[in-house]
């Protein structure tokens, strides 16, 4: 009777670790909270926290359901996107500008290498300043998992909104806001805003 009863509290017991362990929190009802520093292998590692697939635009993926919410996967000191910051803080803010280059690392400038001094200066120009505008304008938030800062993989940084004061044409400045990121609660992502 004992040894029955012994079996079938341990069913019970792995049915529950079976159960609660599905991969995403929104399924099981776990409780699941990012917490800066946390690093993942690869973008599909936190991606499918969020119930996205592989995607081949993992590095600024929408948030499913929560409009201006925006999964970004900077990566440091990027050729073209230079996401910069300070390292040993875990980036408390990132400042962000986009500048041509004859990179192999660059995929979107690689036409550009033939463009002139003046060309290109006008092109960042008017990149930047279309990236600033539109950011300002749609006030972003950013669940933030920075590429190659602590090793190969992303590290997660927290929660990033635009620095108003310090963002202009030239370049945005991203302000880290918040440490942790609850997945079962994404709707207080809204009181975060400006």
């Amino acid at each position: 009777m004992l040894a029955v009863l012994l079996l079938g509290c341990a069913f019970l017991f792995g049915a529950n670790i079976f159960r609660g362990n599905t991969g995403n929190p929104y399924e099981s009802g776990q409780t699941q909270i990012l917490r800066r520093g946390q690093i993942f292998k690869t973008s599909n590692d936190y991606l499918r926290l969020f119930g996205i697939t592989a995607s081949e635009h993992w590095w600024d993926e929408p948030l499913p359901h929560h409009e201006g919410v925006i999964i970004w996967s900077p990566e440091y000191h990027h050729p073209c996107w230079h996401n910069d910051g300070q390292p040993d803080s875990l980036m408390p803010t990132i400042t962000e500008w986009w500048t041509p280059a004859d990179s192999s690392d660059c995929s979107e400038t690689a036409d550009l290498k033939n463009l002139s001094e003046a060309e290109r200066l006008l092109l960042t120009e008017e990149r930047n300043a279309q990236l600033y505008f539109t950011v300002m304008r749609t006030n972003e938030l950013r669940i933030t998992f920075m590429k190659n800062l602590v090793d190969t993989g992303y590290v997660f940084l927290g929660i990033y909104r635009t620095d108003p004061i310090r963002s202009d044409s030239t370049h945005i400045v991203w302000e880290r806001i918040a440490d942790e990121c609850d997945l079962c609660n994404l709707t207080y992502l809204q009181q975060l805003r400006h």
